[in-house]
């Protein structure tokens, strides 16, 4: 029996509904290919390039980042990389990732060359101190370094067995250096070998102070130590309640600190008998190291005031507000208190009576203390690649130019210059703007 032939128009409605049916599979399941298909590099890029678009810059900077690492080969994300530095002002950052043909980085901006820059470790800053001719760094993987302060000229490297996470501090013999894992490690201050190290029970944050042979060991664990300086071996501990985050200051046959428990202690620096009963309250957490003139301790708080005390009996000369909580330590010449607050100001108080003579307002977060030259402080601010120079009798505030990336610590002035640390571990000098 002979099958009836298929009308035309059927034909037409089955073709198109095949057509159509190969579309919607195409529609739905080509896209689907690709996104299975996407590298893990390519897709950290995008994220990146959508959180550039929404001015999300640290986003952006941590996605191509992402995208580096699942690709290092990726021009496309170097590119991208560098440019997202660029545009949050660290210049060697962005120079460090360019592609070639991208405009150099060092080469746009207030850039300020530098006197000499020491750029060996590729790792963050925990901390930098200058003593005598050298200054000394420690940084996030353990690397120390002391370099010539004239030249920048390497004199030492020493490796600790842990993540460094306070700023070196030194005395005549020794670099002391604390850590991750809870020791203070003591290294040769000639060539960097570790002469002894102490074990706490907490990360150290807070840089040594020795004195008369005597180093002073402030731990997270919230104790005090008192270490002899030749062996490590323990003189005498004391617990507050909270932990310890700020170096101490020895003045007086005292020691005097601050702690998280917001209370301000006084100790006899030989047998750490408290000098005051159970400290002075604040309102917030003490992160700052105390400045000791004659019988007045000038320290900050995490209340956002600032104490006058008593260094004989605890007693409250005066005390002055900040916008924010104080981290930076107090500066305090010629009478003049000058305090830094993360609340973006500088102010000048006035040491005998607490009042306040001028407040600066700042373009960003300041913890690290100012310095004072002549008639000049300099200082930097959090997440800025500045140097900031304020009158010290008007407070006017003036931008000296860009270091090339932020500034993680300093600055600090020797002679004509000024040193600074960067975040992405350069250590460099400048010269001192008059």
């Amino acid at each position: 029996m002979r099958r009836k032939p298929i009308k035309f128009w059927q034909a037409v409605r089955i073709t198109a509904a095949v057509l159509l049916l190969m579309a919607i599979i195409w529609f739905w399941l080509v896209p689907f290919i690709q996104e299975l298909s996407k590298s893990p590099a390519s897709e950290y890029q995008q994220q990146g390039d959508e959180f550039r678009s929404q001015g999300r810059l640290p986003e952006a900077v941590l996605s191509y980042r992402q995208a580096l690492n699942a690709d290092p080969g990726s021009q496309a994300a170097r590119s991208a990389l560098s440019e997202a530095y660029r545009a949050q002002g660290r210049l060697r950052m962005a120079a460090r990732y360019a592609i070639e043909g991208q405009k150099p980085a060092l080469e746009t901006g207030d850039y300020q060359p530098a006197i000499w820059t020491f750029a060996d470790i590729d790792s963050s800053p925990t901390g930098a101190a200058m003593v005598d001719n050298a200054l000394l760094a420690l940084y996030e993987d353990g690397t120390a370094v002391s370099l010539r302060l004239e030249d920048g000229a390497l004199l030492w490297t020493a490796r600790l067995p842990s993540a460094a996470t306070s700023a070196p501090s030194a005395d005549e013999q020794l670099v002391y250096a604390g850590a991750e894992d809870g020791k203070l490690y003591a290294l040769n201050r000639q060539d960097g070998t570790q002469r002894w190290s102490f074990a706490t029970h907490g990360p150290i944050y807070a840089a040594t102070t020795s004195v008369d042979g005597v180093v002073y060991l402030p731990s997270s664990d919230g104790n005090l130590y008192a270490l002899r300086a030749g062996d490590g071996s323990l003189l005498w501990k004391f617990a507050t309640r909270g932990a310890l985050h700020s170096a101490v200051t020895v003045s007086g046959g005292r020691v005097v600190f601050g702690s998280h428990d917001a209370r301000v202690y006084a100790l006899d620096a030989a047998s750490g008998a408290p000098a005051w009963q159970d400290g002075i309250l604040t309102n917030g957490a003490v992160e700052n190291q105390p400045a000791v003139i004659e019988n007045r301790i000038i320290l900050g708080s995490g209340d956002g005031r600032v104490y006058a005390l008593a260094l004989d009996s605890g007693g409250q000369f005066w005390r002055a507000s900040t916008p924010d909580a104080v981290y930076a330590a107090p500066v305090v010449v010629g009478g003049v208190v000058y305090i830094a607050s993360s609340g973006k100001t500088l102010s000048a108080i006035d040491l005998e009576s607490g009042k306040k003579l001028w407040q600066a307002e700042l373009p960003g977060s300041l913890r690290n203390p100012p310095v004072i030259a002549g008639d000049s402080l300099y200082f930097s601010v959090d997440a800025d690649a500045g140097l900031y120079r304020v009158d010290a009798t008007s407070g006017a505030v003036t931008r000296l130019g860009s270091t090339g990336d932020w500034v993680a610590f300093g600055p600090w002035i020797a002679g004509e210059r000024l040193f600074v640390a960067g975040k992405d571990g350069a250590l460099l000098a400048f010269p001192l703007p008059r």
